[in-house]
C-alpha cells in the first residue's frame, strides 16, 4: 500500500537475541545483542554511540559459526510497540562463504522456533 517504502525490497526478519561485537569509528568495541536478523542486515536495540550513515564491523555469533562484515547503520528508531529502540545496519561486502553461513544459521533457527 506505500510504494515509498519499498517494502517488496525487504528480506525477511527473523527474532534472534545473538551476541554481537561492533567495532567502528567513534567505539573502541562494544557488545551488544541483536533483535532481529534477516540476510541484508540486522536490528540492534540500545546502541548509542552510532549515527545514521556510520560504517562499523559486525561480528556476530551463531553457536560455533561466527560471521564478520562490514556493515552501515542505515536507521535509527525509538521503542515502538514490540519494538525496542534501537539501529538498523544493513550488510555491506559480506563474502560468498559469509553469506552462506548466514543463510544456513537462520535456516537452522527458523527450523528450531
Amino acid at each position: 500500500m506505500h510504494p515509498e517504502k519499498r517494502w517488496w525490497l525487504c528480506a525477511k526478519r527473523q527474532r534472534l537475541d545473538l551476541p554481537v561485537t561492533i567495532d567502528g569509528t567513534r567505539l573502541v568495541s562494544l557488545r551488544a545483542r541483536t533483535f532481529d536478523v534477516s540476510l541484508s542486515g540486522a536490528f540492534v536495540p540500545d546502541l548509542r554511540d552510532v549515527g545514521v550513515g556510520d560504517w562499523i564491523t559486525v561480528r556476530m555469533k551463531f553457536g560455533i559459526t561466527q560471521i564478520r562484515c562490514q556493515a552501515k547503520v542505515v536507521r535509527r528508531s525509538d521503542p515502538r510497540g514490540a519494538y525496542p529502540g534501537g539501529v538498523g545496519v544493513q550488510f555491506v561486502n559480506m563474502s560468498w562463504r559469509e553469506r552462506r553461513d548466514l543463510r544456513r544459521c537462520l535456516e537452522r533457527s527458523h527450523a528450531t522456533l
